[in-house]
C-alpha cells in the first residue's frame, strides 16, 4: 500500500513538473512577442514611471527571478544595496535590461518566422497562373499554336493538368507539343473536338519545378470556319505543390477572345502547313517520357466543375504564426529608422 503511493505521488510530482515546464515555456513564448511588439514602448515610457514613482523604483533583475532566495544572492537584487544605490544608476540599469530583453524578443520573433519557412510548415499561397494569349486573329484553314504558360510560382511543383474549353464549330485540336515543356513525363492527353474539351496532364519528379514560370506546352489548332470563339482555362485545371500534400496553387484561370476572319489561307499557305506537319510535329517525338492515358477522368465531367477556391483559404496555425510574426517585424522595419 505505501509504495503504491509513493508511486503515485512520483507520478503526480512529475507530471506536475512537466505541465509547470509546459506552462513556462508557454509564457516564455506570449512575453516573447509582447515584448517584440510592446518592448519599445516599455524603454520609451519606463523613465517616466520612475520619476512619477521613485519610491518604487527596484531592480528589474530580481523582478525575472522566481526564486527569491536565489535572487538575495546578486547584489543587484540586495534590497539593502538598492536602497542606498543612486535611482538614477538604477534607472539606466534597468533600461539597458528592457532594451537587451526588446532585442532577443524581435531576434527569437525573426528566427521563429524564417523557420516556420524554411520547414515548409506553410501552406502553399495560390499564386499561380495557367495563362494563354489573350486576343487573336486568323484566317479559315490555318493553323496556330497557344503556348500554355503557368506563372507566379512561389513553391516548387511536380504536376499540372490543364483542362481547356473551346469552340468546336470553329476550331479543332491536332497536337499538344510537349517538346519546350518544363515537365517531363505526361500522362493524359485527351482531345475532344466534338465536345470542344481538352485535358492535358504532366510533371515531374521531386524536387520538382522551382522557376518562377515556364512553358507547361502547345496546343496546335486548326480553324475550321469563321466567327468568334473563346478558348478558356476551366477550374478544374490544377498546379500541385511539392509539397507531399497535393496543394493545389492554382489561383487565376485566363480565357482567350479569338476571331477567324472569313478568309482562307492560300494554296501556298496550306502547302506550308502540310509539309509543317508531316516533317516537324506529326509522329515526331518529344524527347519526354508519355504514358497517356485516356480514361483517367471522364471529360464531359470537368463542365460541371466549379471553382472551389472559398474551401482553399484556411489557414493552419503556423499560417497565422508566421502571419502575425510577418506583421510585428514590417510594422518594426518600418519604425527603425533608415540610415
Amino acid at each position: 500500500m505505501a509504495v503504491s503511493f509513493f508511486r503515485a505521488k512520483m507520478i503526480w510530482t512529475t507530471a506536475k513538473q512537466i505541465l509547470q515546464i509546459i506552462f513556462s515555456i508557454f509564457l516564455s513564448w506570449v512575453l516573447v512577442h509582447v515584448f517584440a511588439v510592446f518592448g519599445v514602448f516599455f524603454f520609451i515610457t519606463y523613465p517616466f514611471w520612475v520619476l512619477a514613482h521613485p519610491s518604487k523604483e527596484t531592480s528589474l533583475f530580481k523582478i525575472l527571478i522566481p526564486n527569491k532566495k536565489k535572487a538575495e544572492g546578486y547584489k543587484i537584487c540586495d534590497d539593502s544595496k538598492t536602497k542606498k544605490r543612486n535611482v538614477g544608476m538604477q534607472l539606466f540599469a534597468n533600461m539597458i535590461l528592457i532594451l537587451l530583453i526588446t532585442a532577443a524578443s524581435i531576434g527569437v520573433l525573426y528566427g521563429e518566422k524564417v523557420l516556420i519557412e524554411r520547414i515548409g510548415l506553410l501552406t502553399p499561397k495560390e499564386t499561380a497562373q495557367i495563362s494563354i494569349p489573350i486576343k487573336n486573329e486568323y484566317k479559315i484553314g490555318e493553323l496556330f499554336t497557344m503556348p500554355i504558360e503557368v506563372s507566379g510560382l512561389e513553391i516548387s511543383i511536380n504536376t499540372v493538368q490543364v483542362d481547356i474549353k473551346y469552340s468546336p464549330e470553329l476550331f479543332e485540336i491536332v497536337d499538344f507539343l510537349t517538346a519546350d515543356s518544363f515537365a517531363e513525363i505526361f500522362i493524359q492527353r485527351e482531345i475532344r473536338n466534338d465536345l470542344g474539351l481538352a485535358r492535358f496532364s504532366g510533371g515531374l519528379p521531386n524536387p520538382g519545378y522551382d522557376a518562377e514560370s515556364g512553358l507547361f506546352g502547345k496546343i496546335l489548332f486548326l480553324t475550321k470556319k469563321s466567327g468568334y470563339g473563346e478558348i478558356e482555362i476551366l477550374p478544374s485545371s490544377l498546379v500541385i505543390a511539392n509539397d507531399k500534400e497535393g496543394t493545389n496553387v492554382l489561383a487565376e484561370f485566363q480565357s482567350s477572345a479569338v476571331r477567324v476572319k472569313n478568309e482562307r489561307i492560300s494554296k501556298d499557305e496550306e502547302a506550308f502547313q502540310k509539309n509543317f506537319l508531316s516533317s516537324n510535329v506529326l509522329g515526331v517525338t518529344s524527347g519526354k517520357m508519355e504514358f497517356f492515358d485516356e480514361d483517367i477522368l471522364p471529360l464531359e465531367s470537368v463542365l460541371g466543375v466549379e471553382d472551389e477556391s472559398e474551401d482553399k483559404s484556411k489557414l493552419n496555425f503556423w499560417d497565422i504564426l508566421h502571419l502575425i510574426d510577418s506583421k510585428i517585424i514590417n510594422v518594426i522595419s518600418k519604425c527603425i529608422p533608415k540610415v
